[in-house]
């Protein structure tokens, strides 16, 4: 398996289109939407490098022209958005982790809900879940 490498991208807004830089190879592209360019950037990047897609992981860097009070706050939402995930993923361990501990000591379903602040059905779900193996594909 090929290492993924990462490349940093800058964007700009000419003639209603958004212009993607990729400094390091000297490329530009365009895409129509915001949504669109970090597929664009990955595109031009593999095609120039003579790479497989899924070897190029992309990273907007920077867009070019928005108010520096717009350009701030998204940087403050995705840093926000990064630490709940962490938060989050931190909650959820340490709460099977709670689970498991008070299925050990006999605890029921629905104390155990009671006591975590979770429904009798969310601890079983929990409990189910670490059991199962993870699916692949789709069902069919």
């Amino acid at each position: 398996m090929s290492e993924i490498r990462m490349y940093d991208y800058n964007i700009t807004q000419e003639d209603g289109l958004w212009v993607i830089h990729i400094p390091e190879f000297k490329l530009v592209t365009q895409a129509e939407h915001l949504r669109d360019t970090d597929r664009m950037a990955t595109s031009i990047i593999a095609l120039h490098l003579n790479v497989a897609a899924d070897t190029i992981s992309v990273r907007r860097s920077n867009i070019i022209g928005l108010p520096q009070g717009a350009a701030e706050a998204i940087t403050e939402a995705v840093e926000a958005r990064g630490r709940w995930n962490s938060a989050q993923e931190a909650a959820t361990e340490t709460t099977l982790n709670a689970v498991h501990q008070l299925r050990d000591c006999g605890v029921s379903l629905r104390d155990t809900g009671y006591l975590l602040g979770l429904s009798h059905q969310r601890v079983a779900q929990l409990l189910t879940r670490e059991k199962a193996p993870a699916k692949t594909g789709r069902p069919r």
